[in-house]
Parts: structure tokens; C-alpha cells; sequence
């Protein structure tokens, strides 16, 4: 999977809405009496209400829960009851609902197995718009048929994801109320995009939806309005959805039968919304005017859907879902590991009971991320891993001082920020900085250390501004000037091209087209700026402005750009090389090359002993040129052993 599609979304995900809570399922101590109340009050906030008595013992290994939803209808109170099933036997037919768990703070109360319990309000929403009328439904629900407080059974029904969604008939996804009506809109607009898609042709029906009104409004969807339309709001409003950004959804969707989305009184099916979304990130325009991390999320559930991974368990490591999922959230930070459990792997084979790595709850984040790096090291026997290390410019004290929560060289899955790699996955779309050589771990005396062979090929000597994030749309004048403070060395604008978009189009492809790629960023430029690319390039000018011209878009330029901009620093070296590095380079960094990377990376010592700060770019470096400096017995090419910490 080329990293156009791993990366779209580097962005900052603290400005994103959440809407997850780290219990579905709780007491609301504000309504109960005060003699329950006190009592309550005296026990942990993490207390579920469905205690022992409502979670017997599961008896086997592929035992779960079924909610039966009772039938009922308007504002009668919701009634269920919790049975056994066994997954790999003939079981209930059930269907399996994706949702957000919603607020702690909002509590409402169902009967289960003739007990009061509590239940979170979208939660409580969702089985009120599912149950019927007149016939019980069986559903698989998490924050119900798993027993949250036991970590034991939470880790034990981890390995069951994939079992449990395979094994349901239809995938329910509640999106919540429809409060200001835009669901109509929205899905009339999405069935029109599909119907107009270039995949149309491989659907044997046009896209609809539907809707549980009486006399719902009349509906085009043959047609998307103008892109002037008001109506335009009501899908941004959809993919804003909180849904979208929620770690777990992604097997869910994508291990689904089938799979259909319920946004208040409407209802669509999951393939016209992944078609739709595949169309967008086409449409230049569209995808300007819809671009955000949910939707972009969609994306990856969509591509992923279509990998079929069940049928080609082999094609894709485990570091490849981590990669995929870095922009959804979780409330568990363990749960960036243990939400990918349920897809197969390149080495692990789920019929068998073969998982990449055994959920444990007992155990710290940070024991889990360290093993889950070392694991990836092993099986993958590359440095990949290294190209998703980075450590936020925040971190950096106010001694100018990196602080390390981890081992300097384990990637934190739950970092609020995500970078695009200039390592790609693929045999057409990796560079070759030094991988003829074999990656070769040494003995280390501390298990969470990590010794490599490489070589030290130069150092830095002029870190350059910063940029940290900023939206896409608005990114313009601020890549203007940092493009000229990159520039300030003299340059040639070819250079100065490729190394701030990392030698990569603005879809993350390695660059084919050297005219194509020059003319967007000449094009860019001109465009916001014309009279500083004169001047910068006086004897270049009239060809460049003829390329730009011929092949230039600007719009192409201005994301190409972005994509790598982002959290990075541009720099110098002792060498005399531009190039691009992490956003927490410093002066006196050392470029280096370890043996078995696509990338070169940025060390910096400390006593005896080096900190990883992140891959980079150096034009001259990416294609075995240092190793093979190093092995004509360059001088300026020392062969280290550097220790990791």
C-alpha cells in the first residue's frame, strides 16, 4: 500500500472531536436516592453496574454473550436478557452494532436479566431505534456482552473480534439522533456521488437509502448538487460524525458481511459510502471542499475492505494496520494494539488461534508498545518501524531537552499527531538508502536497548524553522515562507522541490516525473508569490516559468508540500546538503545510515550511548550512495555500532 494512502491524514488529531469515554456502561449517581448514593460514592469510578451477578463464567473458548432486545416501541423501557453462545458451533443468528460509547455522565436505564442497569445515552438511543415491535432481535454489543471490569474476559474476548464480527449476520452501525435533520441530505448526496463514480460500473444497482418516515422529502441521487450548494453541509456534518475516528470501527466495517449505517430515520448501505469516498479523493474539488481526518478514515476502511485481507492473509505486517489506524482514537491507549487483533496478518493465521500478540490488560502501555516494536523488528527483520517514531516538538523542555517516555526508538501508537513517513511500503515505493544490507540486531545488555550497525555520514550544522501543523486550506502563505527560508543557501529550485516534499508527489508516490513535479511547485509559488521566484532564480526563471506552464497546478504543488511539511524542520549540514528532518532536530545531530533502512535517520549522542530522533531526507543519501562511500573506503563514512536507548 503506497504511503498516499497510509498518510493522507497528517494531521494534528487533538483538534478533532472525540466522543469516546473510557466505561459505556455506569451509575449515574446524580439520580439515585442519597443513602445509594453515599454508598456508591465510596467506590471506584470505574464500577460497572453489571456486577457477578449479571456475568456468569464464559464455559469455553469461543463462548460469548448475546443481548436479546425484547420487543417494544416508543417510550416503553428497553428490556434485554444476556445469553450464552458458542462462536464456532451452530449459534443464534445475530447482528453486531458499531457505535461510539458516549458520555459517562450520561446514564439511562434499560432491564437486563431483570436488573436495573445503566447504560450510556447513545448506547440507550441506538437499542431504542433497533429494537421491534413485535419480535425479539439478537445482538452483539461490546460494552454489554463483555464484562468491562474483568480484564481477563476483556483480553479473552480481544481475540474473539474476529470471530464475532465474521460471524454476524449484518453489521449494525449507529451514528446517534439526527438532530438537525441532515441525514436525508447527506446520504441522497453520497448515493449520488457513488452513482456517478468511475466503480460504478462494477455495481449491478444504483446507490439508495433509506428512510423510515412516513413522507420523507423527495430525493436526487443521480446527480451531487453544485458545489455551491448548501446542501453540501449536511455531508461534512456525516463524515464529522464521531464514528469515523473511533479505533474499533475499523474491523468492524471491514470484517462485516455487510454493513449498514443508521444516522436517526436513515438508513444507507457501508459499500455506497466507501465508493462515494473513493470518488472524492479523485475529485480535487470535492476533496478540498470534504477534506477531513474522518473522511479520510472512511477512506482507509474502504481500501482496507477491499484488500479482502481474510482471502490474502499473507499480503500485509502488522505494522501495516498500526500505520493505517494512526489516526483513529481510542480511550485505552492498549487499544491501538489490541483494536488490529482481529485481522489477519502476514504471521498470524485467527483460524488457528494464531493473534500477532496476546491481549493483556494487566499489562502498562508502555510494556506492550515496547514488546509490540520488538515483535515488529523480528518478524519484519527491516527498520521500517523507525520511520514511525516521532516525538512531539512539545516535548522538548526548557533546556532545549528531548524527554523520552519510552525507549527512544519505539514508536507511541497514541500520539495525537501523525506524520507521513518518507519510507514507503512496497517494492516500487521504498527508497534504498542502505538495504542491500541486512539488518542485524547485536546482544544488548538491557532488553529495551537496541544495537545497530550503520555508518555516521554527516552532521548537522543549520537547523532550519520548524512548521509545525496547519490545515491544508490555509497552508498556503506559511509554505511560502518556509520554502524561503529553505531556500536561503542558494539552492537550485529542483533541489529545494524535492527535498521539502521528501522526493514524493503530493499522493506519496516516488516522483516519475521530474518536470511534472517542478512545474507544481513553480506554479504554487508563482501563485502566491510571483516576484520572489523571479528574483530567487533570475537565470532559471524563463524555464521555469515555461515547465510551470506546460505541467504546472498549483493545487498539486501546495499539497505535495503539506504532506511533508508538517512537524518537520528543514536543515544543513557540515557537508553542505539540504535536507529534512523531524521536527525536534537540533544542531550537532548526526546524520546516520543503519544497515537495512530505506531512510536515513537522525541520532543524537549522549555519552556512550545515541537517542533516535527520527528518519530524514537527504537528496544524495536514499539510494545507497553512503554505503556505497563506506565501502570504496570513503573517510568522511564511519562505520559505528550505535546503541539505542
Amino acid at each position: 500500500m503506497p504511503s498516499k494512502f497510509l498518510c493522507c491524514f497528517g494531521k494534528d488529531l487533538t483538534k478533532n472531536p472525540r466522543g469516546q469515554a473510557s466505561r459505556p456502561i455506569h451509575v449515574n449517581a446524580d439520580t439515585l436516592p442519597s443513602e445509594k448514593k453515599s454508598k456508591l460514592q465510596r467506590k471506584s469510578n470505574r464500577l460497572s453496574i453489571f456486577t457477578p451477578a449479571l456475568y456468569d463464567d464464559l464455559p469455553t473458548e469461543d463462548s460469548v454473550r448475546l443481548l436479546q432486545l425484547e420487543p417494544g416501541s416508543g417510550d416503553d423501557i428497553i428490556t434485554c436478557n444476556l445469553s450464552h453462545t458458542r462462536l464456532h458451533e451452530g449459534h443464534q443468528t445475530y447482528e453486531a452494532l458499531s457505535y461510539v460509547w458516549g458520555a459517562r455522565s450520561d446514564a439511562n436505564e434499560v432491564i437486563c436479566n431483570k436488573q436495573k442497569v445503566f447504560v450510556t445515552g447513545n448506547l440507550h438511543q441506538a437499542l431504542k431505534r433497533l429494537r421491534k415491535p413485535d419480535v425479539a432481535r439478537w445482538i452483539w454489543v461490546d460494552a454489554v456482552c463483555i464484562n468491562q471490569e474483568d480484564p481477563g474476559e476483556r483480553g479473552h474476548q480481544v481475540r474473539q473480534m474476529h470471530a464475532i464480527y465474521k460471524g454476524a449476520s449484518r453489521v449494525i452501525v449507529w451514528l446517534g439522533d439526527d438532530f438537525y435533520d441532515e441525514g436525508h441530505n447527506a446520504f441522497a448526496i453520497v448515493c449520488a456521488i457513488a452513482n456517478t463514480s468511475h466503480m460504478k460500473p462494477w455495481v449491478q444497482r444504483p446507490a439508495t437509502f433509506r428512510s423510515i418516515r412516513k413522507n420523507p422529502p423527495p430525493t436526487d441521487t443521480q446527480y451531487p448538487p453544485d458545489l455551491g450548494s448548501q446542501l453540501w453541509r449536511s455531508v461534512t456534518s456525516f463524515f464529522l460524525n464521531n464514528w469515523f475516528v473511533r479505533m474499533w470501527v475499523i474491523q468492524e466495517i471491514v470484517l462485516a458481511r455487510e454493513a449498514t449505517l443508521i444516522w436517526g430515520d436513515v438508513e444507507i448501505e457501508w459499500k455506497w459510502v466507501g465508493i462515494a469516498v473513493d470518488h472524492i479523493r479523485q475529485d480535487t474539488k470535492l476533496h478540498a471542499l470534504l477534506e477531513s481526518r474522518n473522511m479520510q478514515n472512511a477512506y482507509f476502511m474502504h481500501y482496507i475492505c477491499g484488500q479482502q485481507l481474510d482471502k490474502n492473509p499473507n499480503t500485509h505486517p502488522f505494522l501495516h494496520l498500526l500505520d493505517w489506524a494512526r489516526s483513529f482514537d481510542v480511550s485505552d491507549p492498549r487499544d491501538k494494539i489490541y483494536g488490529l487483533l482481529g485481522f489477519p496478518t502476514k504471521y498470524t493465521n485467527l483460524e488457528k488461534g494464531d493473534v500477532f500478540l496476546e491481549p493483556d490488560y494487566t499489562q502498562t502501555v508502555h510494556e506492550i508498545y515496547t514488546e509490540v516494536a520488538k515483535k515488529i523488528l523480528n518478524q519484519d527483520n527491516t527498520l521500517d518501524l523507525l520511520s514511525f517514531v516521532t516525538h512531539e516538538y512539545t516535548s522538548i523542555n526548557a533546556e532545549g531537552n528531548l524527554k523520552f517516555e519510552y525507549p527512544s526508538w519505539v514508536p507511541d501508537w497514541s500520539q495525537k499527531i501523525v506524520v507521513f513517513p518518507f519510507m514507503g511500503f512496497g517494492s516500487g515505493n521504498g527508497f534504498h538508502a542502505s538495504t542491500s544490507m541486512d539488518m542485524e540486531q547485536l546482544p544488548c545488555e538491557n532488553p529495551n536497548w537496541l544495537r545497530l550497525k550503520g555508518v555516521e555520514v554527516d552532521v548537522v550544522t543549520n537547523a532550519l524553522p520548524y512548521f509545525p501543523f496547519c490545515d491544508l486550506i490555509v497552508a498556503g502563505s506559511k509554505l511560502v515562507d518556509w520554502v524561503k527560508s529553505a531556500a536561503s543557501k542558494g539552492d537550485t529550485a529542483e533541489m529545494i522541490a524535492n527535498t521539502l516534499t521528501a522526493g514524493r508527489c503530493e499522493h506519496g508516490w516516488l516522483l516519475e516525473d521530474d518536470d511534472r513535479h517542478i512545474g507544481d511547485f513553480i506554479a504554487f509559488l508563482n501563485e502566491q508569490d510571483p516576484d520572489w521566484v523571479k528574483e530567487n532564480w533570475p537565470d532559471d526563471y524563463p524555464r521555469l516559468l515555461e515547465i510551470a506552464s506546460d505541467h504546472g497546478n498549483p493545487d498539486r504543488g501546495k499539497e505535495a508540500l503539506w504532506r511533508y511539511s508538517c512537524y518537520r524542520t528543514p536543515f544543513h549540514t557540515q557537508k553542505g546538503k539540504l535536507g529534512l528532518g523531524p521536527g525536534t532536530l537540533q544542531n550537532d545531530d548526526l546524520i546516520c545510515i543503519l544497515f537495512g533502512a530505506q531512510v536515513p535517520f537522525v541520532l543524537r549522542p549522549e555519552g556512550d550511548y545515541y537517542r533516535f530522533i527520527g528518519e530524514c531526507y537527504v537528496g544524495d543519501m536514499m539510494h545507497e550512495e553512503a554505503v556505497d562511500a563506506w565501502k570504496d573506503g570513503s573517510d568522511g563514512v564511519i562505520e559505528r555500532v550505535f546503541e539505542l536507548r
